[in-house]
């Protein structure tokens, strides 16, 4: 019985709930800012307030990213973890390729349709449908 007790208080002790909020330089929150125990796959996501909570121990390094940001590791302490992620390098240009090999006409498109009927399917003839 004091076994059981030993172990159970051990694994509570071991893992303890972590909170924190991840911002922007001018203290504004991140929506759906990643944050994840480095080397593992144990993570979380930050809330519309920038708010998040993740079962880490202390000394646990987390890695936070948010797109368009300087990813940021972070040591896990006693206290709540605040992080102000930086902007990252931004795109300076957008190339958008694209092919027209076929006229720009009206098509005919064709669908089929199914009934299910127990025991044996059914398949009813093509419909023709023109796309405008």
């Amino acid at each position: 019985m004091f076994t059981f007790f030993a172990v159970l208080f051990a694994t509570a002790v071991g893992f303890a709930q972590t909170n924190g909020t991840v911002t922007d330089e001018e203290n504004n929150p991140l929506p759906g800012a990643s944050v994840v125990i480095k080397g593992t796959t144990t993570g979380a996501t930050t809330d519309f307030d920038g708010l998040f909570s993740i079962d880490a121990n202390q000394g646990d390094v987390l890695v936070i990213s948010f797109v368009g940001f300087e990813t940021q590791e972070v040591t896990v302490g006693d206290g709540a973890v605040q992080v102000a992620l930086q902007q990252g390098v931004a795109l300076s240009e957008v190339l958008v390729t694209g092919n027209r090999n076929k006229p720009r006409t009206a098509k005919t498109l064709q669908y089929r349709s199914i009934t299910f009927v127990p025991q044996t399917f059914k398949m009813l003839e093509r419909h023709p449908f023109n796309a405008r």
